[in-house]
């Protein structure tokens, strides 16, 4: 045998979860609220709303935020932990 280990418990992922889905949430965010408004962030249109646009930005970047935190933690791992000899 060479080492022993215990288990430390079992843990899931929700902070990082939620964070990945925010991540993924503000980058799809910016193309769902380009599509949602008329909102020209370039300034060359300027006759779009610019608070539809980032309600439809930020409105996407919670929701994925929320599916991302739910499904980290469904995963769960086991963290084991090494037991020394004294």
């Amino acid at each position: 045998m060479t080492r022993i280990e215990t288990s430390g418990g079992v843990r899931g992922h929700a902070v990082r979860g939620a964070f990945l889905g925010f991540f993924v949430g503000a980058f799809a965010g910016t193309f769902v609220a380009a599509s949602v408004s008329d909102f020209d962030p370039y300034g060359v249109n300027d006759d779009g709303d610019a608070e539809a646009f980032l309600l439809s930005w930020a409105a996407t970047a919670v929701a994925c935020t929320i599916v991302g935190g739910i499904l980290g933690g469904s995963q769960k791992t086991e963290r084991w932990d090494e037991v020394y000899e004294p």
